[in-house]
Parts: C-alpha cells; sequence; structure tokens
C-alpha cells in the first residue's frame, strides 16, 4: 500500500496540476483585465459627472456661461474691442550677414 501512494500520488499530483494550472493562470489574466477595466469605468464614470456639473453651470450660471464662451468661441460684447497680439517669428530667409554694396 505504501509503495502505491508513494508512486501514484505524485503522478496524480503532477497530472491535476497540468490540467488546472492553465485555467487558473487563464483566471488570474481575466481577473487582472478586469480590474483594469473597473479602473477605467471608474474614470468614465468620474469624467461624466465633471461633464454634468460644467452642464448644470452653464444652465443656470449666466457668468460662467459668458466665460465659457468668451473664452472657447471668443464671442465680445457689441463695442468691445479685440486686440490680439501676434508675436513675429525671426526670418531666416534673409542672410543678414551678407554685406550690402
Amino acid at each position: 500500500m505504501r509503495r502505491f501512494i508513494l508512486f501514484w500520488l505524485p503522478l496524480i499530483l503532477i497530472l491535476a496540476g497540468l490540467i488546472y494550472l492553465p485555467g487558473l493562470a487563464k483566471y488570474m489574466k481575466l481577473k487582472h483585465a478586469e480590474n483594469q477595466l473597473d479602473r477605467e469605468i471608474k474614470q468614465i464614470e468620474e469624467g461624466i459627472e465633471r461633464l454634468r456639473a460644467e452642464a448644470k453651470l452653464l444652465r443656470t450660471d449666466l457668468s460662467h456661461l459668458e466665460e465659457v464662451s468668451r473664452r472657447e468661441l471668443g464671442l465680445v460684447r457689441p463695442g468691445e474691442i479685440v486686440y490680439k497680439v501676434v508675436e513675429e517669428t525671426p526670418d531666416t530667409s534673409k542672410d543678414k550677414t551678407a554685406p550690402r554694396s
């Protein structure tokens, strides 16, 4: 009986490992993917809440609506003058070191 246990028990354990380990590895991989998707869902839900709060502000707060309209759409009130500052870029096409004749 002892010989039977010493021979067959390791063989049964190895066989069980070969059967269950690939499934366990796949389960762990899927569990990791599930956790990652849960984090993404949480981030998206937080983004939705921020957008809902922004939409509520735009519906109820006129000063916020005006600020966003000016910033994103470039709207101005009648009679306002808009000055647009444009930075000059150095002109590299002209050779400044060439002697003048």
